[in-house]
């Protein structure tokens, strides 16, 4: 077992040195610029760069089907590159600004590791990103993405990650353990085997030990992987994860995400969280077409989380200011699903749910039969299939799940707003028989 770096030693060689870190014969105005380097200037020298999005990796690092589920693979096609995130909520990413920095919308694959399987596509379709408005590289390295198409492949997402907010951290107390994990996807090698960054091997998750080193700033760690092992290009958006036990079970906890990397020292620098809550907060209530709560839970270590929240027993109001219905009122499969007069009775009240499903009642579901366009709706037993995926828009439309399907939106047939007209799927145009509200009464 190593020995625990001790934190406050290096936080006061720091405030004798400025912003110095690593070698002794650097200046803190050279060192700082190196830092930036890292992250902002192109260099012929490889590894002399930020973490560069499509070779993610972690090189002498171990391999567990299953481990920290929050932590995903995404692929941007536009940009020919992929990146690792955090998911914190339903539909949102936590990941490097440096990944997405320039785009404001763009296709998102995003893949994850089940437990004892192999790598799960859950989202193909439209995203939007918001980098961090105070980014400036390395420091606030921060961005959110906003999986606009239904999730999917999986009966229920996985875990959401927990970021730790607890003011017993080791850059504040040497007597906190200063241990933490970083985990990410790419071109990578298993532990022991020296290998450096491999193509062809990305998408694999590894993760492996590191220990902080130093506290850098308001918003910058600096930290060192465990036995040679370390980030390489473009493991950028990985978090660092603090293990802490929480009423008698372990708990991962990030509390910061990866920005970039000095190969020259094996060392690697995270942007913290834990003063960026109210910003992760702000955003995704601000973007989101689901309510998002936040959860704070200050039970042995201070931590918050986020959820987006179901419509419950709600209205689709759609043309002419007409309801989403069941024919009837009827509980049989099969039932067509059609636009009526607004009447308050059970054959208009759904709960929209952040999983894709949009539940009408007995056990039945909105269902797209195939998934054609000019085919009617009907409601059939929920069976968590992408034909009974759903996703609803900031924007008003409410779309297929993914790939082309994500181009298909719930339609009033013919732009009709006469009672008993079908509802279907026909591509989106933006005209007023594609646009929809919801409310409940919570």
């Amino acid at each position: 077992m190593r020995k625990k770096v001790n934190i406050w030693a290096f936080l006061s060689l720091l405030s004798l040195a400025g912003f110095a870190i690593g070698c002794e014969s650097s200046t803190s105005g050279d060192k700082n610029s190196e830092i930036l380097a890292l992250a902002q200037a192109p260099s012929s020298t490889p590894g002399l760069n930020v973490p560069i999005p499509g070779a993610t990796h972690i090189t002498n690092g171990n391999r567990e089907n299953g481990i920290w589920p929050f932590v995903v693979r995404f692929a941007i096609p536009e940009r020919s590159s992929a990146c690792t995130g955090s998911m914190i909520a339903e539909h949102w990413i936590l990941t490097a600004a440096h990944c997405v920095s320039g785009l404001s919308t763009g296709t998102v694959e995003v893949t994850y590791t089940p437990e004892g399987g192999s790598n799960v596509t859950v989202h193909n379709g439209r995203g939007d990103f918001y980098v961090h408005p105070g980014y400036r590289a390395p420091r606030k390295d921060l961005a959110l993405i906003h999986l606009r198409a239904a999730i999917y492949s999986v009966p229920v997402f996985p875990e959401k990650a927990q970021i730790f907010i607890d003011p017993r951290a080791p850059w504040r107390n040497r007597n906190e353990p200063n241990l933490y994990y970083f985990t990410g996807y790419g071109q990578g090698s298993d532990n022991g085997s020296n290998i450096p960054c491999t193509p062809g091997t990305d998408g694999i998750k590894r993760w492996f030990q590191a220990s902080l080193l130093n506290y850098l700033s308001d918003t910058l760690v600096k930290g060192e992987g465990w036995d040679h092992s370390e980030v390489c290009e473009g493991d950028s958006g990985l978090p660092f994860i603090f293990t802490r036990t929480v009423q008698g079970r372990v708990q991962s906890l990030i509390f910061a995400v990866l920005a970039a990397n000095s190969p020259t020292e094996h060392t690697m620098f995270g942007n913290l969280l834990e003063n960026q809550v109210n910003w992760i907060q702000d955003t995704m209530k601000a973007n989101s077409p689901y309510r998002i709560f936040t959860s704070q839970s200050n039970d042995d270590w201070k931590r918050v989380s986020f959820a987006e929240g179901a419509y419950i027993f709600a209205e689709i109001q759609g043309p002419g200011g007409k309801c989403l219905d069941v024919q009837g009122a009827r509980t049989d499969e099969g039932t067509p699903v059609q636009l009526y007069q607004c009447n308050g009775t059970v054959a208009q009240k759904w709960i929209i749910d952040p999983s894709g499903a949009i539940y009408y009642r007995n056990g039945l579901c909105l269902d797209m039969g195939l998934g054609q366009t000019g085919v009617q709706f009907t409601v059939k037993n929920c069976s968590n299939q992408v034909v009974q995926k759903f996703a609803i828009q900031k924007t008003g439309t409410i779309t297929g799940p993914f790939s082309f399907f994500a181009n298909r939106c719930v339609t009033a047939r013919g732009g009709s707003s006469a009672d008993g007209t079908p509802i279907e799927f026909q591509t989106c145009d933006g005209s007023g028989a594609q646009q929809w509200t919801w409310h409940d009464d919570f």
